[in-house]
């Protein structure tokens, strides 16, 4: 996957420079401190050896570069923010030709349907991270249009008011102009697996999305399936107690599904035990960097997964690579067993990303 693997570090290289070394506040928070300390008044600057008069030099510098590097970051997200704006009109022309409107001298029709139920198949198909069984396509055919949100400095303010830290970290307050978040709708032709029209999935943060971001609020839909219709979960009967027993009644089992995407991930309070504190803010990392994947690739890159081009690049990249279909299916199952079903679209606790796979840039 070398095509991919490189488009992944040019996008983390980029997103490196244009994020802030952690959040200004946190970097501007703890050089203050060690300044305050070290020039508190003269008898410690006279006690200090030479060795911590260099230092000092070098945390003032940190502090100056903090500010550059805050004022950069403002600057780019404004480059963007323009670049998003120029971008809306050509996502919104897409979506009038995949509906059958009257565009370009074309009368109306019915568009073009399958569009995006083979888009997210081929999606599926080449990252292991989001499964798509053949269960799922069938809910996927009524699948007519993804829609990509930005959210309003109000909307961020409304979602965000009942969080008063950021992972245990950082104080909200501190960096409240740096909070964003964006919102993927699914919608749904009227079907028989459950009577959501649209399904959401709400990613709020601090930063860019990617390194060196916290996460804020992960709130996704809940899904009302019909009754034998829910494919996040499968019912089975229960082991009898004892040898010659009748099975226990029917029970609930996790099942990998793409709709798992639409979970929500509660935000941790100062009352989680430790473990789940540290096991909850991981999955919401993961869950920033699904976001961005569904975003980036999924998204913008729609077309290319559509014509089956994006697709193509990924199988040609496991050929040369002398990846067999089995193999790759092998290390499929063999990766979803070591995560322990941790991604998203997987049930459980998370863990770390593999590669991006597609996609050319964020919107």
């Amino acid at each position: 996957f070398a095509l991919v693997k490189k488009r992944a570090m040019l996008r983390s290289v980029l997103r490196s420079a244009f994020v802030p070394r952690a959040v200004n506040a946190v970097v501007s928070h703890s050089v203050r401190t060690f300044s305050d300390l070290t020039t508190k008044n003269a008898e410690v600057h006279k006690a200090a050896t030479p060795k911590d008069l260099r230092l000092h030099i070098l945390y003032r510098l940190e502090d100056e570069r903090a500010v550059l590097e805050a004022e950069k970051y403002q600057e780019i997200k404004k480059i963007m923010e323009k670049y998003a704006a120029l971008s809306q009109p050509k996502f919104d022309l897409r979506r009038s030709v995949l509906a059958g409107a009257a565009v370009e001298g074309l009368e109306k029709d019915e568009g073009i349907p399958d569009f995006w139920p083979t888009a997210v198949s081929d999606f599926c198909e080449a990252n292991i991270i989001f499964p798509c069984d053949d269960e799922d396509r069938k809910v996927l055919d009524y699948l007519i249009d993804v829609q990509h949100t930005t959210l309003t400095q109000a909307e961020v303010n409304e979602l965000t008011k009942d969080v008063e830290d950021i992972g245990g970290e950082l104080d909200l307050e501190a960096v409240r102009d740096e909070i964003q978040g964006y919102r993927l709708d699914f919608v749904f032709a009227k079907n028989p697996f459950f009577t959501n029209q649209v399904l959401s999935k709400t990613w709020v943060f601090t930063g860019q999305p990617g390194n060196r971001s916290y996460p804020v609020k992960i709130i996704g839909t809940t899904i009302d399936w019909n009754a034998g219709k829910n494919l996040c979960f499968t019912m089975a009967p229960a082991p009898p107690k004892k040898k010659g027993m009748k099975p226990g009644p029917p029970q609930k089992t996790p099942r990998e599904s793409f709709f798992n995407l639409f979970e929500s991930v509660p935000f941790p309070t100062q009352n989680t035990p430790e473990g789940e504190y540290d096991a909850i803010m991981e999955r919401m990392l993961t869950e920033l960097e699904s976001g961005e994947i569904l975003t980036e690739s999924l998204y913008n890159e729609a077309f290319g997964w559509y014509t089956g081009e994006l697709l193509a690049d990924c199988k040609e990249e496991q050929d040369k690579m002398g990846i067999s279909p089995e193999d790759w299916a092998s290390f499929e199952t063999e990766f979803t067993k070591q995560q322990g079903g941790s991604l998203p679209g997987l049930s459980g606790q998370p863990s770390e990303l593999p590669f991006l796979k597609g996609g050319k840039g964020g919107q």
